[in-house]
């Protein structure tokens, strides 16, 4: 019982995802047309989005360009001077100093922006970036102006013969001429443009410095190239393609002369250090060397043993490191605290030097007094003569190189740009918005298709509405061929355009013989013979069952008389040839003519009689089918003929069904397969029944075949 019950839920899945599909696909043009909007939109902001240009440069930082960090570096190995200064040089690009610098050069505190004229056509007209590099505008400004959350509007206008006015809300403030300052009411300004700008207008804003460095920060970006390389791309984005490369060149001078200037002082702060230095070891120098010599004339000459001069060595080499570091601890107490990782590294390497000493100096305790007193002696005349000759020759190294140094920044790409636009991005934003028109008119269509109830099987029906289905009709392929061949024909294609008489082995035309059958029994017991198919919105094959259904009734020997009573929107004129010397119903009844053998046409097809529409639609209908003379006219047929069936309008749009259903014994409504919904075909029930009209059954159409109905509910080859 349980694997049928999961076989059923599997299947009504199955069914859900054909319905959705079929959803969509119906749906087709209201997705695309969303599509299209979304399209045109996009191409529409694409055009007319202020457009971004960006200018690029390539520098390269010589990491082994400080003077005075290379100088930590040689006296003490393990000193990552290079890092540092490499780091602190690329941040020192996008920093205060020197955008602040171009900011000034610039006038950069000065915004420009175009003014256009309240047209329709600028809506249309792309926006042209203002070209500041053909407009400079320097203007100074009161401080309440930079101070004001909302500042008065300065609106700049350049007329011909050189001239400009400057407008201060809507009031001219300044009358100037092109290239000359002009001052009034604590406002300054000079402007200088181009004569192809004359009769342009402008919006100027003034504010702080710190903000326009902030601004131009964010349209700065730097990046390596690769890690530890030193070769570094500055890419500058803005509004005027020749503009920002002006302001990247700018930058990258500004940041040149700056790091010169930052590699000479860094140059003269270890050249007097140096030259500090110099005169203290040399002190100490000489007078090491004079007590050597006088102790070595008081004591005379002393031959020492191997063992005791190569322990002098060491004992100098481990007093010339100690040297070297304090000299190092020195230059680093200057920049970082004992915290930092390398002053505390350097205080574990002096210590352990400290301790060595110490253990060689207890050695040096055992040789005879002689011998320690021409150790101890020599040892400092070669530790202090090393030293002194060490930075005697780094002074000359730094003089030399601080005289040709460059500060290690040169430009390796000057700063150009292409003129090609970065934003924005025209076809990823189509693309984008494309998808996006897409995916939202594919949404609200399942949405909508989820919201609403679609009848795709019996059960829809029975469970929802209470109704009784007297037949499932399956989709013919064949029928929807002779629909197209009549639609597209220009005169009626008789009888044969009558899927009953032209395929009566379609399975379409079984299934439509059982709901003859069915309705034949019904009718034995009521005393009317009238038959009424309608749906409840068009375009569910009411008409298809209602006139294959007469000719069928005609096949069982029964005199039928078929009634297009659609005279709002009838196709029905196309497949019924008209006979010679009849008129068609529509025409009848606007007429004075009461025979009605004039309305009914022969056809080819035994007991089978039409009334056709002459095709024209009538805004009047209702008034023709609530007259006497229609009234009349039923009532002869009903005596005429053994079963009269009524093709009407659809219910839920026109009233004409309704009217026409008091006429029926039998009300039968046509619901279309994963078309109609139970919501519409309960409205349609609900308003005939509030003018006392019974729905006696349904039929469902249009049904395909799945893996739940198989071959159409059992109908198959056979």
């Amino acid at each position: 019982m349980s694997t049928n019950t999961n076989k059923d839920n599997l299947q009504d899945d199955e069914i859900d995802l054909i319905v959705l599909v079929n959803a969509l696909w119906k749906k087709k043009w209201f997705i695309l047309l969303t599509t299209l909007v979304f399209f045109t939109a996009s191409i529409f902001y694409t055009r007319l989005a202020e457009k971004v240009y960006s200018s690029d440069a390539l520098i390269q930082i010589d990491e082994k360009s400080d003077l005075g960090s290379s100088f930590l570096a040689e006296i003490s190995p393990g000193f990552d001077a290079a890092g540092i200064a490499q780091h602190g040089k690329e941040n020192l690009i996008d920093s205060r100093l020197i955008l602040g610098k171009t900011v000034d050069a610039f006038h950069l505190q000065t915004q420009i922006s175009r003014v256009l004229p309240l047209r329709v056509g600028t809506l249309l007209t792309p926006p042209q970036n203002v070209p500041r590099s053909l407009i400079d505008v320097r203007l100074s400004v009161p401080e309440t102006y930079i101070r004001s959350e909302k500042p008065p509007k300065l609106r700049l206008i350049l007329g011909k013969a050189s001239t400009y006015q400057l407008y201060l809300d809507d009031q001219l403030l300044i009358d100037g001429i092109n290239g000359k300052t002009t001052s009034k009411q604590g406002y300054t300004i000079n402007v200088t443009f181009d004569e192809s700008l004359q009769g342009r207008q402008f919006y100027l804003n003034k504010v702080s410095r710190l903000d326009a460095i902030n601004q131009l920060a964010k349209q700065l970006s730097i990046s390596e190239k690769k890690k530890g390389s030193g070769l570094y791309q500055l890419v500058l984005t803005g509004k005027d393609p020749l503009y920002i490369e002006k302001l990247l060149d700018n930058i990258t001078e500004n940041f040149i002369k700056e790091n010169q200037l930052v590699t000479r002082e860094s140059a003269q702060q270890s050249i007097d250090f140096i030259e500090s230095q110099l005169p203290q070891l040399r002190k100490e120098l000489t007078e090491a060397e004079d007590k050597l010599n006088s102790y070595m004339e008081k004591h005379g000459a002393v031959n020492l043993p191997v063992e005791s001069v190569s322990t002098i060595k060491s004992l100098a080499e481990i007093e010339g490191q100690i040297t070297a570091l304090k000299l190092k601890e020195d230059v680093l107490a200057q920049n970082y605290t004992k915290a930092h990782p390398e002053y505390r590294a350097l205080l574990r390497q002096k210590a352990s030097l400290l301790a060595r000493k110490k253990t060689i100096s207890k050695e040096l305790q055992a040789t005879p007094s002689t011998h320690r007193g021409v150790v101890r002696l020599e040892r400092n005349v070669e530790v202090n003569q090393k030293i002194y000759l060490q930075l005697l020759m780094k002074l000359q190294e730094i003089k030399v190189m601080a005289a040709s140094n460059s500060g290690g920044v040169r430009i390796i790409d000057k700063a150009i740009s292409e003129g090609t636009i970065i934003k924005p991005k025209m076809k990823l934003i189509v693309l984008i918005a494309s998808l996006l028109g897409g995916m939202l008119g594919c949404g609200l269509v399942l949405i909508s298709t989820l919201l609403r109830k679609v009848i795709t099987s019996v059960d829809d029906i029975t469970d929802y509405i209470a109704l009784p289905v007297i037949g499932v009709v399956p989709l013919s392929k064949r029928q929807n061929n002779l629909k197209r061949r009549v639609l597209n024909s220009k005169k009626p294609l008789a009888e044969h355009a009558i899927l009953a008489h032209s395929d009566a082995d379609d399975l379409s035309i079984e299934a439509l013989r059982g709901v003859c059958t069915s309705l034949h029994f019904k009718l034995g017991e009521e005393s009317n013979n009238v038959i009424m198919i309608s749906g409840p919105t068009e375009n569910v094959g009411k008409s298809f069952v209602s006139v294959n259904l007469a000719v069928l009734f005609a096949e069982l020997g029964k005199k039928v008389v078929f009634l297009d009573a659609d005279f709002r929107k009838s196709y029905l004129n196309k497949n019924l040839f008209p006979e010679e010397g009849k008129i068609d119903i529509d025409k009848w009844l606007n007429s004075d003519e009461q025979d009605i053998r004039r309305v009914i046409h022969t056809t080819d097809i035994e007991n089978f009689y039409v009334i056709r529409q002459s095709g024209r639609p009538t805004s009047k209908s209702s008034n023709l089918v609530m007259g006497n003379k229609f009234k009349q006219l039923l009532t002869s047929l009903s005596q005429a003929f053994d079963i009269v069936v009524l093709d009407t309008p659809p219910i839920l749009p026109i009233i004409d069904s309704v009217i026409l259903a008091k006429y029926a014994t039998q009300v039968i409504l046509v619901v279309k397969a994963e078309q109609s919904d139970v919501r519409e075909l309960e409205l349609s029930i609900n308003k005939l029944e509030d003018n006392d009209i019974r729905v006696d059954a349904t039929i469902l159409n249009s049904v395909k075949k799945n893996k739940r109905y198989g071959s159409y509910y059992g109908y198959g080859k056979y």
